[in-house]
Order: C-alpha cells, then sequence, then structure tokens
C-alpha cells in the first residue's frame, strides 16, 4: 500500500507506479505472526509488530506478480483516462491484494468528474478486472 507523509516533501506522486512511502505487510502463514513495515526511500524507518490471525487466502504469492505497479499506472491513465488524486491522497496510489484469490494490483487515483476510482487488474496477467467509483 503506497502512503503519503505530509510531514516531508515526496516529489514522486506515483505517476510513474513510483512511491516513495510504502506499508508492507508481512505474514507467517497459519500463525499470528505478522510484522508491518513503513518504507522509505527503499529503507525500512519503521515496523510494527502485529498479533491477529492470518488468512491464508490473503497472503499473495509475490512470484505471481508479473505487473508491477509502473506498467499498470500507464495502462490506467491510457485506457481508463485515471487522473492524479488530490487532497488528502495526492497523485496515484497503489494496492496489492488478493480478489477473488487472483493477485491484483488497484490503482487509485480520480476521474474526469473529480471522483476517486480503484483501477483493478490481475497483477499475474495485467488485464483488467473492475474499477470502482466513490
Amino acid at each position: 500500500l503506497s502512503v503519503d507523509d505530509r510531514e516531508k516533501e515526496s516529489k514522486s506522486k506515483g505517476e510513474h507506479g513510483k512511491r516513495r512511502y510504502w506499508n508492507v505487510i508481512l505474514a507467517k502463514p497459519g500463525t499470528d505472526d505478522q510484522m508491518l513495515y513503513t518504507i522509505h526511500n527503499q529503507k525500512i524507518v519503521e515496523k510494527l509488530a502485529l498479533t491477529e490471525p492470518v488468512n491464508n487466502e490473503n497472503i499473495v504469492d509475490l512470484n505471481k506478480i508479473h505487473f508491477d505497479s509502473d506498467k499498470i499506472v500507464d495502462k490506467a491513465k491510457k485506457e481508463y483516462n485515471l487522473l492524479p488524486g488530490k487532497g488528502w491522497a495526492e497523485g496515484y496510489h497503489f494496492v496489492l491484494r488478493k480478489l477473488n484469490s487472483d493477485p491484483t494490483v488497484e490503482v487509485v487515483g480520480r476521474d474526469k468528474k473529480g471522483r476517486f476510482i480503484k483501477i483493478i487488474f490481475n497483477a499475474r496477467t495485467g488485464k483488467f478486472v473492475t474499477k470502482i467509483t466513490s
């Protein structure tokens, strides 16, 4: 999950699929062991142990990710006219998760009417899955 840190200037707002801040949760299947890492400029700047049951169905197999955020954001902008977010979610944001057992990459931005929108692609095939407007 890409995030913003309003206290620090951020030059990258996801326009090329890259952000300076990310939150990542790593989990050990079959346990209550999880770690939340905050990454800034490719370095871990914070970590927090979480003790919640790990749902194995939600774990994304990184070997099945063939389309990264840089390719996905370009596709979302070209094919679906996705614009950068404004306000509390500046630029483009990204979420890697499972949807119906498939790994997906969500690109969050806004549509031409200014509404927040998520465009979701299969992270293995790069194919469009759905879009959600809020």
